[in-house]
């Protein structure tokens, strides 16, 4: 290879062979940082690979922001509100024979809300039928005043978790745990249930909920009416989906700002 010409960094002509194409190089400049020739500024070994990594870094933190929000805002709400149900019902004991209150160990709903009282056989199993009264005008239940649901015979004591406690439409609930106790006043007789338990219904977040179920008779009859109150347990919290979003808007702020304190 022979150069020809002066060997400045202004002008500097290289030719391999008489017959060959010359390959120019009058306009490039000598750049110290990078050790060579080129036509443009150059830019110092590395500096490509730390720009490349700082914008992948912010995608990154940008798209793990966005993704985020976009699943947090597909999460569902908690069920929120209140009502009460009423029915019939027959009180048992162990052998499923219909007793006072005070000597009841379970709880036998009937068929229908009103008139006669028919049960499924069984101590704790069939079901029975129940009518919603005062539901809060704000529910998240999906249940009106006069919605009539199911509700399961079940043992109180002693007490296991019954599944699908009762149903309203699409909201179940699960009952996990009770209390219970019995009283007279005069020829009334009442038995009172409290306990806690899980809401369920679709397209909303499992949620944690309370009952109170309020029986009385008037300690002839073996049959007596119920009150039961429901209502959820469920905590207001931030959306999480806005956090998400104000977050990464804090965060595209901040590295515009440092981009500019850069070309400053």
């Amino acid at each position: 290879m022979e150069v020809v010409g002066k060997p400045d960094t202004r002008n500097l002509i290289v030719s391999q062979n008489s017959d060959k194409s010359l390959i120019s190089h009058r306009k490039s400049r000598w750049h110290v940082a990078c050790n060579s020739f080129a036509w443009m500024p150059c830019t110092p070994a590395g500096t490509h690979n730390k720009e490349a990594t700082m914008r992948q870094l912010k995608s990154l933190l940008l798209g793990t922001a966005l993704a985020f929000a976009t699943t947090v805002s597909a999460m569902a709400a908690p069920i929120t509100g209140s009502f009460d149900i009423t029915g019939l019902f027959q009180a048992e004991n162990n052998a499923g024979i219909n007793v006072a209150f005070n000597q009841a160990t379970a709880i036998d709903f009937c068929a229908a809300v009103t008139g006669e009282c028919i049960t499924d056989p069984g101590v704790g199993t069939g079901t029975g039928a129940f009518q919603v009264n005062n539901a809060s005008a704000d529910n998240t239940f999906g249940i009106t005043d006069g919605q009539m649901g199911t509700v399961k015979d079940f043992v109180f004591s002693p007490f296991t978790t019954v599944a699908d406690f009762f149903k309203i439409g699409d909201l179940s609930f699960d009952l996990t745990a009770i209390e219970n106790s019995s009283f007279g006043t005069g020829n009334f007789q009442f038995l009172i249930l409290t306990g806690t338990g899980v809401f369920s219904r679709e397209g909303y977040d499992d949620t944690a909920g309370t009952f109170s179920f309020t029986g009385q008779t008037n300690g002839v009859d073996t049959t007596g009416t119920f009150t039961f109150s429901g209502a959820s347990a469920a905590v207001p919290v931030p959306e999480p989906a806005s956090l998400a979003l104000f977050s990464a808007g804090l965060l595209g702020l901040g590295l515009v700002r440092r981009n500019r304190r850069k070309a400053a």
